[in-house]
C-alpha cells in the first residue's frame, strides 16, 4: 500500500515538473504587415526562457498559401542565427519536411548556453507571393534543451505551438473605428503593440478573438 501511495505521489510530481517545464520557454513571432511595395521581410522567431541555460533549439515552421522562406541561389534558406546564439558557439541546420514544414535546428556541442532570457534566437527572410492578402506563420513541434556545461543535468522543454498572423500592405481597411474595442489589442504597422491610450489617428492592425484586421483610427 505504501509503495502505491509513493508511486502515485512520484506521478503527480513528474507532471508537475513537466508542466512547469513546458511554462519556462516559449517560442513567438510578432505579428507584422508587409511594408508598402515589398513582398519581403526579415522575421525575428523570439525565446522567452525562465532557465538560463539552454542549449538548444528546434522547431518546424508552416506557413500559409503565398507564404515561404526565402532560398539563395544555391538553394539554402535564408534563416540565420539572431543576436542570442553565435556562429563560434552554435550550429544551425534547415531541412524541409515531408509535410511542407521546414525544421529548424540550433545548439551548441559544447553545452554552452544562449545568450540572456529573452529575445531573438533565429532570424528569417519570409517572401509572399503578389496576390498574397492575409495568413499565418506558424511554429510547432518546439523543443528546447537546458544542460549543464558538463552534461550532467540535461532537460528538455516543449514550449507551446504558436501562431502569428501576416498581412499585405495593401489589404483593404476592414473596419474604420472611431472609439477604441476595449476588448481588441492593437499594433503599428511594424507590429509593435500600442497601449489603447496612445492610440493616434492613422492605421493598425486590431486582434481580437484570435482574428487581425487592419482598421482605421479617426
Amino acid at each position: 500500500m505504501k509503495k502505491q501511495i509513493l508511486k502515485s505521489a512520484l506521478c503527480v510530481v513528474a507532471m508537475m515538473m513537466s508542466m512547469t517545464a513546458q511554462a519556462q520557454v516559449s517560442f513567438h513571432i510578432e505579428d507584422f504587415i508587409f511594408d508598402e511595395g515589398s513582398y519581403e521581410k526579415e522575421v525575428a522567431i523570439c525565446m522567452t526562457n525562465e532557465p538560463s541555460n539552454i542549449t538548444g533549439v528546434q522547431m518546424d515552421i508552416y506557413m500559409t498559401e503565398g507564404l515561404s522562406i526565402k532560398c539563395d541561389e544555391d538553394g539554402f534558406y535564408c534563416i540565420d542565427f539572431g543576436s542570442r546564439p553565435s556562429s563560434k558557439r552554435h550550429t544551425l541546420e534547415c531541412a524541409l519536411q515531408s509535410d511542407g514544414a521546414v525544421r529548424v535546428t540550433s545548439a551548441s556541442a559544447k553545452l554552452l548556453p544562449f545568450s540572456g532570457n529573452e529575445g531573438d534566437v533565429l532570424v528569417m527572410t519570409v517572401v509572399a507571393d503578389k496576390n498574397f492578402k492575409s495568413g499565418v506563420i506558424e511554429l510547432k513541434n518546439c523543443v528546447a534543451t537546458g544542460a549543464d556545461t558538463d552534461g550532467s543535468n540535461i532537460v528538455q522543454y516543449k514550449p507551446a505551438d504558436y501562431s502569428a498572423t501576416v498581412m499585405d500592405y495593401a489589404t483593404d481597411i476592414e473596419e474604420t473605428l472611431a472609439d477604441v474595442d476595449a476588448n481588441a489589442e492593437y499594433y503599428n504597422l511594424q507590429g509593435v503593440k500600442v497601449a489603447k491610450e496612445n492610440l493616434t489617428q492613422g492605421v493598425y492592425i486590431k486582434k481580437v478573438a484570435g482574428k487581425s484586421v487592419k482598421v482605421l483610427i479617426k
